[in-house]
C-alpha cells in the first residue's frame, strides 16, 4: 500500500527515525520500513562501538591509579557494577535495606575499622553539599571528600550516558591519584 508523503513517521515506534527520511510524495510502507530498520541497526552497531571504546577508555584510566588506591566508598550500591567490571574494592555505607539513611551502630564499627585501615585514601560523594553521614565520617576518620560529586542517577546535565561515564570516570581516577586522558574522554564524546 501506497501513502502520500512520509507517514511512516507517524507511527510511534518510527518517528525519532522520520526526520531522517526524505519526504517523497509517494513512499512504500514496506520500503520505509526497510530503510528504518537498516538506519536503527547501523545505529546499534555505531552504538556498540561507541560503548566498547568507552569500556576500553575506562580500563586505560583505571590503570593509572595505584592498585592499593582502588577504593570506591560511597554511600550507597550506586557505583557497585562499575566497580566489579573495573576492578575496584567497594564499601557501601548504607545497606540496601536501611531506609533511614544512617548506619546501624553495628555496621558503623565495621566501616570505622575498614576507613581506618588506612587504605582509604577518599570519600566519593553523590549531591552538593554532601550527605551528613559523609561529613561526619570523614571529620570523624580524617579522609577527604572528593569536592565534585559523581552522578549515580541519571546524566550529568545536558550530558548523555558517554560524556556522564568519562566525566565519573575523570573524577573517580583523578581522586585515586591516577591519571585520566579528558581530551580522548571527549573525543569519545563527541563520536
Amino acid at each position: 500500500m501506497n501513502y502520500r508523503g512520509n507517514h511512516c513517521g507517524r507511527d510511534p515506534f518510527n518517528s525519532y527515525w522520520s526526520r531522517h527520511i526524505p519526504l517523497l510524495t509517494v513512499f512504500d510502507v514496506e520500503q520505509c520500513h526497510r530503510l528504518l530498520k537498516s538506519r536503527f541497526n547501523r545505529s546499534k552497531t555505531n552504538a556498540k562501538l561507541i560503548l566498547s571504546e568507552l569500556d576500553q577508555w575506562i580500563k586505560q584510566q583505571v590503570a593509572t591509579i595505584p592498585s592499593q588506591s582502588r577504593w570506591l566508598v560511597t554511600r550507597h550500591q550506586s557505583m557497585d557494577n562499575y566497580s566489579k567490571r573495573y576492578g575496584f574494592k567497594t564499601m557501601n555505607l548504607i545497606d540496601s535495606n536501611n531506609h533511614s539513611m544512617s548506619l546501624r551502630l553495628r555496621t558503623l564499627s565495621s566501616v570505622l575499622k575498614q576507613l581506618n585501615s588506612g587504605k582509604v585514601p577518599v570519600l566519593f560523594t553523590e549531591q552538593k553539599p554532601p550527605s551528613r553521614l559523609l561529613q561526619n565520617l570523614s571529620r570523624q576518620i580524617r579522609i577527604p571528600l572528593i569536592s565534585t560529586p559523581i552522578i549515580v542517577d541519571g546524566l550529568a546535565p545536558g550530558g548523555n550516558t558517554v560524556s556522564t561515564s568519562t566525566r565519573n570516570t575523570c573524577i573517580i581516577v583523578e581522586a585515586l591519584n591516577g591519571s585520566c586522558d579528558r581530551e580522548t574522554g571527549i573525543l569519545l564524546n563527541k563520536r
